[in-house]
């Protein structure tokens, strides 16, 4: 919805013109079918998901079908209006029909909540187990123990944050093929090391997000070392620095400031920013 001069494009003033939230609109923008002859209609997966993620997926069946309508009207008045609709349709629009009709499209409105299953599980009360999902953002989290699925890929739009990991109480299950077949042009390749055993190891990544689609191992050089350490920084914080005991007492001593008094907490949040971009203040040393 935003171009690279943060510019908002057609697609996001559209998506604003319907009157719902931002993702509830790309997913009605996604799932319509124009027509020349007659006037559009939504495919049936996006009018399923437009109702049930709403603020009307409790009203009664009336109620919802004049939500739709009134949505319907200002989609066809968007397409009379525009001649490049297509464009607007960023995610779909050359899509073969089949994707209009299963979980996908949902994909439109919740990019950020394609999660992939890891292998590691987790462990319920009543000694029942629970898969454990990975989202882009890098978080992970639990299927709620009424919830049970082994697939790949999920799409969860209602998740529970938790101090160590969400809990999933809604998700759609999606193939491998149709995941992989969006993921082609959405993915980036990365090149990172980082410390095993005492040793660099350099690989690239195909990634989306903190997602890891695929990796192949490469030969490290003496360059990457510093490369290494930024990442241990990055994902183990200033604990994985070789700090002498003057330093660690000092990121203790503003942790406990910030624990004690909320004026302190600005300082403690510019030490952890420290961790977000190492390389502006340890490659020079």
């Amino acid at each position: 919805c935003i171009d690279q001069k943060r510019h908002i494009t057609e697609r996001g003033k559209a998506s604003l013109s319907l009157g719902i939230s931002v993702r509830l609109a790309l997913i009605a923008l996604d799932g319509w079918h124009k027509s020349d002859k007659k006037e559009g209609e939504f495919c049936k997966k996006a009018e399923e998901f437009l109702i049930k993620y709403s603020q009307y997926a409790q009203n009664s069946t009336s109620i919802q079908r004049q939500f739709l309508a009134n949505l319907k009207q200002k989609l066809n008045k968007i397409c009379e209006n525009s001649s490049k609709f297509e464009e607007i349709q960023g995610n779909f629009a050359n899509f073969d029909e089949k994707y209009h009709q299963n979980s996908l499209i949902l994909l439109s409105g919740f990019p950020d909540r394609l999660a992939l299953r890891l292998q590691e599980s987790h462990k319920n009360s009543d000694g029942s187990s629970s898969s454990i999902y990975q989202f882009p953002s890098g978080r992970k989290a639990v299927l709620h123990n009424s919830k049970h699925s082994q697939a790949k890929w999920i799409a969860a739009p209602e998740v529970m944050a938790g101090q160590s990991e969400g809990v999933i109480f809604d998700f759609e299950e999606l193939s491998d093929a149709e995941v992989e077949n969006w993921l082609s042009k959405r993915s980036q390749s990365k090149i990172i090391c980082h410390f095993e055993n005492g040793k660099i190891l350099k690989s690239e990544n195909l990634c989306y997000g903190e997602l890891v689609l695929s990796s192949k191992k490469l030969l490290s050089t003496k360059e990457d070392y510093a490369a290494a350490w930024m990442t241990e920084i990055r994902t183990k914080g200033m604990e994985a620095l070789p700090l002498d005991a003057k330093c660690v007492n000092f990121l203790e001593r503003i942790k406990f400031l910030a624990q004690q008094n909320h004026q302190n907490s600005e300082l403690a949040k510019k030490i952890s920013g420290l961790t977000e971009a190492p390389e502006s203040w340890l490659l020079p040393f």
